[in-house]
């Protein structure tokens, strides 16, 4: 072969490899479809599905649209009851036996899609994305990232030896695992049943939404990864979750709006219903996605203060310290106990935003509403020993 021949095939060579990698430069350059679709919107919803595969069952079990939008890089989840009264095709169901009616037919793709369509449908929404998670996914989830805190209001028991659910918790603030995390959403054996579970669901979601915006990268574990990809059924791709990455920035408490559906329970011909009002979360989202969030600072907000810490004087101090940011404490007490670890925060009117604004002046993510009706305050505030770096200062 001679020298020019082989100068040849060797720049063909490089021809055909500078080709290959160029070619595959271009394509890693490619929008993902999410990009593409961010172009032309500023809010993109996913449906969340959760489903209850330990009682062998195909029906969904918890159902949430979460939003985010782009422009002010704000979350809005939205729970929608299980019993809630949707159409399909020309009968009425409850929410949670769509998924059951599209999983018979073909499997849990045609699941997932049937519910999405009547979400869709029933609430003139676009969702391009969803993300369905069983319960065994849940757990490993919540043991990877370490646990969720929680302060759970009473003792949760209830046992169902048909499909081996127990479920016993006992009050107070703890860090649930995966398996408790799971018995704690799961629970709804009381007077409020789903609506009740709704509302522990909220809560939950809120401190799992703190607990991982404290340590971001926990996001990137590889484990975390491995088991979304592996027991995580979505349409979000790779490269679209790290597209996401971008916005981590974002994941801030006082980034996310947690809300139910607005509606209400009603008996038709003596079955439980939960009649939503569309038009009522309609406005809800419109302001969600064209306004800017009003703040809750200088709004009148009333506070009873009370001292679990041990620490003599800290209830007045502390008192002075809030009313001097414009919060208006009206009761200064000794808590029952005088053992408290921790500074808690109840939100005692179902506006968590003025409770958390709370907890970031005494440095505490210990925020929960607990809605009583017979409150005379907005906020309740039981000091713990950790109160005391704050006195030092």
């Amino acid at each position: 072969m001679t020298l020019r021949k082989k100068i040849f095939i060797l720049i063909s060579i490089l021809f055909v490899i500078a080709v290959v990698i160029l070619g595959g430069l271009a394509l890693l350059k490619q929008p993902t479809p999410l990009e593409k679709y961010l172009e032309s919107h500023n809010i993109v919803n996913c449906l969340v599905i959760g489903i209850d595969t330990i009682e062998k069952t195909s029906r969904s079990d918890t159902v949430i649209v979460i939003s985010f939008n782009t422009n002010s890089e704000k979350f809005l989840a939205t729970f929608i009851p299980r019993d809630t009264l949707v159409k399909s095709g020309s009968k009425s169901h409850k929410l949670n036996s769509i998924y059951s009616f599209g999983y018979s037919k073909g499997g849990t793709k045609t699941g997932i899609d049937n519910l999405r369509k009547t979400v869709e449908q029933e609430f003139d929404l676009e969702i391009p994305y969803y993300i369905q998670v069983d319960y065994r996914a849940f757990i490993k989830i919540i043991d990877i990232l370490g646990g969720v805190k929680i302060d759970i209001e009473k003792p949760m028991k209830y046992i169902d030896r048909a499909s081996g659910l127990v479920i016993d918790l006992q009050p107070g603030l703890q860090v649930l695992d995966g398996k408790r995390s799971l018995e704690y959403v799961r629970f709804r054996a009381d007077k409020k049943g789903d609506i009740g579970r709704i509302e522990r669901q909220r809560q939950f979601l809120r401190a799992l939404f703190k607990t991982v915006s404290r340590n971001k990268l926990i996001l990137k574990s590889p484990q975390l990864v491995f088991i979304i990809y592996k027991k995580v059924i979505t349409n979000f791709s790779i490269k679209e979750v790290r597209y996401m990455f971008k916005f981590q920035g974002a994941m801030k408490k006082e980034n996310l709006e947690i809300i139910k559906l607005p509606g209400t329970p009603k008996y038709i011909k003596k079955v439980s219903y939960y009649i939503a009002s569309p038009k009522v979360w309609a406005k809800k989202f419109n302001d969600f996605k064209y306004k800017k969030p009003v703040s809750s600072k200088g709004d009148y907000i009333t506070i009873e203060l009370l001292n679990g810490s041990g620490i003599n004087g800290a209830g007045k101090k502390i008192a002075k310290y809030l009313r001097s940011k414009n919060f208006d404490v009206l009761f200064i007490d000794n808590a029952k106990n005088q053992d408290y670890l921790e500074t808690v925060i109840y939100d005692r009117i179902g506006k968590i935003k003025p409770a958390e604004q709370v907890g970031d002046l005494l440095r505490t993510d210990n925020v929960f509403t607990r809605r009583t009706s017979d409150s005379y305050v907005d906020i309740t505030v039981i000091l713990g020993r950790d109160v005391d770096k704050l006195l030092k200062e």
